[in-house]
């Protein structure tokens, strides 16, 4: 297949653009910044996907699309509505315009960041988001599912995890998603056959886990790594933290204020 890549220069899309390519895939990169010398694509394409006619013309030939591009952490309404609400708006459409056979979102935990650790959380529970970066993945997944219901696409939103080498915090014990077991997801995410509309979260089997697998089996991905066997010197750190906190985390900066927990980048 010619899989487009989006946000292929970014800190997931380097490593998935690589995996589909490793897996028999050609890929076309995409991105605004000039094209790196360390990035392995088939070709490439400089582009800012908020350009409807740039998005239109960048994808044309593709047979999917894998799409990685937007503002990865918390900024302020106009941002994440350009970047992550209306740059998908045009690369979903310009799937339509194409007929593009599938196109995979990468959504975020985020969407329901506000549910407890206490809690399970599965991809139909009540969306809780935690922030406006929450808020426009969210938005981007109803986008999705719009342009299925109207159009006949065939979209997959992975709701991504941390994405990291290894884990390397308490939080990750539960929400760990293994670069390689990313580009399990991603491929299998590109290539399951008579999918639809399908949400599902990214995360490796971590016995831990906040989410449930729920469509994990309808796109055959078999994750191979848990957080458990490599993050086991977390336990202690885990102990000591005391109390149940929010799935998204805490950190400073939220831009609705000081209205209490706000969101992680991964």
């Amino acid at each position: 297949m010619w899989i487009a890549v989006t946000g292929s220069c970014g800190r997931i899309g380097p490593v998935i653009s690589e995996g589909l390519m490793s897996a028999g895939h050609r890929v076309r990169g995409l991105d605004q910044v000039e094209r790196p010398a360390s990035l392995a694509v088939h070709d490439y394409v400089q582009v800012d996907l908020c350009d409807r006619l740039a998005a239109l013309s960048a994808l044309r030939g593709m047979d999917a699309v894998v799409h990685l591009a937007g503002v990865p952490a918390e900024a302020p309404l106009q941002t994440v509505l350009d970047h992550n609400v209306t740059a998908t708006f045009n690369v979903l459409d310009a799937a339509r315009i194409h007929g593009i056979g599938r196109v995979v979102l990468a959504s975020s935990n985020h969407v329901t960041g506000y549910y407890s650790t206490s809690e399970q959380v599965g991809p139909n529970s009540p969306l809780r988001p935690d922030t406006l970066y929450g808020f426009s993945k969210a938005a981007a997944e109803m986008l999705g599912r719009l342009f299925v219901e109207k159009c006949g696409l065939s979209v997959v939103a992975v709701r991504i995890g941390s994405f990291e080498v290894r884990p390397t915090e308490p939080r990750h014990l539960a929400t760990w998603l293994a670069h390689d077991d990313a580009v399990r997801l991603f491929e299998a995410a590109v290539t399951a056959p008579d999918v639809r509309y399908l949400v599902l979260y990214g995360s490796s089997a971590n016995r831990r886990a906040w989410w449930t697998h729920e469509g994990w089996d309808a796109i055959g991905y078999r994750p191979l790594h848990c957080a458990d066997d490599e993050g086991s010197d977390l336990y202690a750190e885990e102990q000591g933290s005391g109390g149940e906190s929010l799935q998204g985390g805490e950190l400073p900066g939220f831009s609705l204020g000081n209205h209490g927990p706000t969101q992680r980048s991964s």
